[in-house]
């Protein structure tokens, strides 16, 4: 059975929670599982499931009710499902923090952000691929005693150590900047970007970390070097400014097939 070892809660957005949580390496199949998260106000006392569907991945935006309250601190658990069997199991490792309440400006300034991402700049969307950090390690490559991927080039895991590498692709939209993005907002048009560093800007969600991989439109793919979020008042999560490298050709990551 998949164990959850540890769980990430993020309070930066408006009236709403993000909780990531990381599993064991394992064995067994990662598409036999779902997941399901469990709230509570008081570590010791019951935990009530908060998501309708089964979650497929490993993070889960939670739309809380407190929008107004900002002394509430919420307790969190994974529940582990496997489909095959209906077993299950709610983890042991539990992650907590007091929830951010809605915030009208911030609002204001996400939605005015995706309207010009979406709407304005008028660039057709990206895939964002989620690195996969824990799971089924790779069959091909990973070597158990030196805890490491022995093959740069290994297509069962795209040269990550986890079977499949990456996550299901994601759909978002991004804007390639220069420097000076904050008064000029797209200057650099997207076929002028060259090989080497480049600056871009998304929403503030899906959260986006260092080592997850870009696909533009004409398949170009980009590794997130680093993530900086724009913040207001240092907590809610405007938008995050990206920090990307253009990988070659040559790259075994251009064999994972979208």
């Amino acid at each position: 059975m998949l164990a959850v070892k540890r769980l990430h809660v993020h309070n930066n957005y408006s009236a709403a929670t993000l909780v990531r949580w990381d599993i064991e390496d394992t064995s067994e199949l990662l598409d036999d599982f779902t997941f399901n998260v469990y709230a509570s106000l008081s570590s010791a006392s019951e935990f009530t499931k908060i998501n309708e569907e089964p979650i497929t991945g490993f993070s889960y935006l939670y739309n809380h009710p407190f929008v107004s309250d900002s002394s509430v601190k919420l307790y969190f658990k994974v529940e582990v499902v496997n489909t095959t069997t209906q077993e299950s199991v709610l983890c042991s490792a539990v992650g907590a923090a007091y929830l951010t309440p809605s915030d009208p400006i911030a609002d204001t300034i996400i939605y005015q952000n995706e309207v010009l991402l979406k709407r304005v700049l008028g660039r057709p969307p990206v895939k964002l691929l989620i690195k996969r950090r824990a799971g089924t390690r790779c069959s091909v490559c990973w070597d158990e005693e030196l805890m490491e991927v022995t093959k740069s080039n290994c297509i069962n895991c795209y040269s990550t150590g986890y079977k499949d590498g990456y996550l299901p692709p994601e759909e978002i939209y991004i804007s390639f900047t220069e420097p000076g993005f904050i008064t000029r907002f797209d200057v650099a048009d997207v076929k002028d970007v060259q090989q080497g560093v480049t600056q871009a800007w998304s929403s503030n969600y899906p959260l986006i970390l260092p080592s997850d991989v870009i696909v533009d439109e004409f398949n170009r793919r980009f590794i997130v070097m680093q993530v900086q979020p724009t913040t207001k008042s240092g907590l809610i999560y405007l938008r995050q400014l990206l920090q990307l490298q253009l990988l070659p050709p040559t790259d075994i990551i251009y064999k994972l097939e979208m």
